[in-house]
């Protein structure tokens, strides 16, 4: 598992969960299976969230592209 914290003092960013909207700390990322992977938020308590997306992993790239669109330097 692969975990990144939001940089910054406060907690301004959020998730939607099956509970409603949480504040997001960070997310957590891991492989499922060999074809997937699983990205879950953060809680601003420290927990893992109750809400996920599955990205299969032939997509990462264009997901990783769509987000960041200039390319990692």
């Amino acid at each position: 598992m692969s975990k990144v914290n939001w940089t910054g003092e406060t907690v301004d960013y959020g998730a939607l969960g099956r509970n409603g909207i949480m504040k997001s700390a960070g997310v957590n990322v891991y492989p499922v299976h060999d074809d997937c992977v699983r990205v879950a938020p953060i809680t601003s308590k420290g927990v893992e969230g109750r809400c996920f997306i599955h990205i299969p992993s032939a997509d990462r790239e264009a997901v990783a592209r769509m987000i960041y669109p200039e390319g990692f330097k």
